[in-house]
């Protein structure tokens, strides 16, 4: 099957002092983002997430959200502190120093911000912050980063239409579920294909020749001709 947009695009780290791995494999931090490396490619890695927890924290804005923090006590913060030293002459590093808020009392927290392309191509930002206390307070410094493309979850498509409405779900796998509004009664499921940044594309089946495209942004429900040509089916669906 072709590749989404998500499993194409490239993953942006930027880690000069190799602070992520060294304080996620030390345990500091206990919750993980759930990445997914691309099959045949390691290089290539996304975020699969909920639509509505990525627009929760689109909402956040820029400055994104906090959802994990620890205190620095006096041996996390040397520890810190050392790690960047260590790292000071490699690229995009400080250029003179560690942060003066890397002490004891500060703070270390996991933050997520999330953006869009044109308002397409959702990424994700996982960040790690040095928030510094008492006579530092209010000052922070992003000490690495770490921008994932997005593989949007839902919840269902749904058609809006003036009858015979139509609502998929997903199932296992890259199965959906499709449900007759109307008459409350199962129809033909779907096997999703791939994504670009406005459609997800449907067959329905491995030997089917009938092949479908759902907008997930508010645009129209379409198959393939047999000429070739996309003909829509319902003018408008809402993703959820």
């Amino acid at each position: 099957m072709p590749a989404s947009w998500y499993e194409l695009a490239d993953p942006i780290p930027s880690d000069p002092f190799e602070i992520f791995s060294a304080v996620t494999a030390g345990g500091w931090f206990k919750k993980r983002l759930p990445i997914e490396t691309v099959a045949g490619n390691a290089a290539k890695a996304f975020v699969p997430l909920a639509k509505a927890s990525f627009d929760d924290i689109l909402a956040a804005g820029a400055g994104g959200e906090i959802v994990e923090s620890i205190q620095l006590n006096q041996e996390k913060a040397n520890s810190l502190r050392a790690m960047l030293s260590i790292g000071i002459d490699r690229p995009g590093s400080f250029a003179a120093a560690p942060p003066p808020v890397v002490a004891s009392g500060g703070s270390l927290n996991r933050i997520l911000s999330a953006h869009q392309i044109g308002g397409r191509q959702e990424r994700i930002v996982h960040s790690i912050e040095c928030r510094g206390a008492n006579g530092a307070e209010g000052r922070s410094y992003i000490l690495c980063s770490f921008i994932y493309p997005v593989k949007l979850l839902f919840k269902c498509l749904r058609t809006q239409a003036e009858f015979n409405n139509k609502v998929l779900t997903p199932a296992a796998g890259r199965k959906w579920k499709m449900l007759d509004l109307e008459s409350n009664t199962p129809d033909v499921g779907l096997m999703e294909s791939h994504r670009d940044d406005d459609y997800i594309y449907f067959i329905e089946d491995a030997t089917s020749p009938n092949a479908y495209r759902i907008s997930y942004r508010g645009g129209p429900w379409q198959r393939l001709t047999a000429g070739g040509r996309w003909a829509t089916v319902y003018p408008k669906m809402l993703a959820f």
